[in-house]
């Protein structure tokens, strides 16, 4: 294989690692009464933008719409995490960091732009700041843990 093959191979080890810390976190702070996760809740406005059947935004989730807010997450951070490698080397930097700017560049362009313009999220500006602050914390943790799980598997 070569580099540009273990690099991308490395990186989605990494985004499945991290995508698995973060459907973890997202569980707990649903189960302590927060409310579904934003998994479920894009999953449910996704199905209202397409006219389909689904349940209330507020509603507990049932596990169906657990497994496949978690199951499409997963595949999801994957694919984000299989791009570190040329990323890591188009900035020159290790691959810890270039998880970071992974991360914390995602989070703009998924909650700023995309997932507003197709109904799945509500813009930033228009979320508590304490929900925004917790969106950034927790792709910083997507892509620290993606940056360190790929440089790892890289060493090796």
């Amino acid at each position: 294989m070569n580099r540009d093959g273990r690099d991308a191979a490395a990186g989605a080890v990494g985004g499945l690692v991290a995508g698995a810390v973060l459907s973890g976190m997202m569980l707990l702070l649903e189960r302590s009464g927060r409310g579904p996760s934003d998994l479920v809740l894009m999953e449910r406005r996704g199905a209202r933008v397409l006219g389909a059947p689904h349940r209330r935004i507020g509603s507990a989730p049932d596990t169906g719409e657990q497994i496949a807010g978690h199951a499409g997450h997963l595949l999801f951070s994957t694919a984000l995490g299989s791009g570190l490698g040329l990323l890591r080397r188009g900035l020159g930097t290790t691959a810890p960091r270039a998880g970071l700017v992974l991360g914390l560049g995602f989070y703009p362009v998924a909650f700023g732009l995309l997932g507003p313009l197709l109904g799945l999220t509500r813009p930033p500006w228009r979320e508590r700041p304490s929900k925004v602050g917790q969106n950034v914390l927790l792709h910083a943790v997507f892509g620290a843990v993606t940056g360190f799980v790929a440089d790892r598997i890289e060493r090796r």
